[in-house]
């Protein structure tokens, strides 16, 4: 019995994946300390960069944190000189995040950055297997939102 759980559990994709997600984020965490970011603030910054100006409420559905961690993340980005709040002409009550130039002077050193960290991940791998590693990743990706989704209704 003992032998079939090891193998259940060594052989899981699921703790597989978790273990790299893991090392990534200490990874991440290691590389954004210069810029005196952490795996939270970086991954809010990341989103600035693909689209500046979004209201923190946009920020909250693309991260898929709650309020509470949006706020104190924009808080600390805020005071790190990363980013600025503006609120919206329309509702006052509403506030709109952008990068400041401190944010923007950094923004190519942490792609070179995110690009080193996708080549080590890949190293030893030909285009071809990367590829076919990618749409694997995103059969499992559909096949696990589909099984919550079972579970939900």
């Amino acid at each position: 019995m003992v032998d079939r759980q090891a193998e259940l559990f060594d052989d899981h994709p699921g703790k597989w994946m978790t273990m790299i997600h893991l090392v990534q984020l200490d990874i991440i965490d290691r590389e954004m300390a210069r810029f005196g970011l952490s795996r939270a603030t970086f991954g809010f910054l990341a989103h600035l960069y693909i689209e500046d100006g979004l209201r923190q409420d946009q920020l909250m559905r693309e991260t898929k944190v709650n309020k509470s961690t949006i706020a104190r993340a924009v808080q600390k980005l805020e005071k790190s000189g990363y980013v600025i709040r503006r609120p919206e002409e329309s509702d006052r009550r509403v506030y709109r995040v952008f990068l400041t130039k401190k944010a923007k002077g950094v923004r190519e050193e942490i792609m070179v950055i995110l690009e080193k960290q996708s080549k080590k991940m890949v190293r030893g791998f030909s285009k071809k297997r990367v590829s076919e590693l990618f749409d694997m990743l995103h059969k499992i990706y559909d096949n696990v939102r589909k099984y919550r989704n079972e579970l939900e209704s």
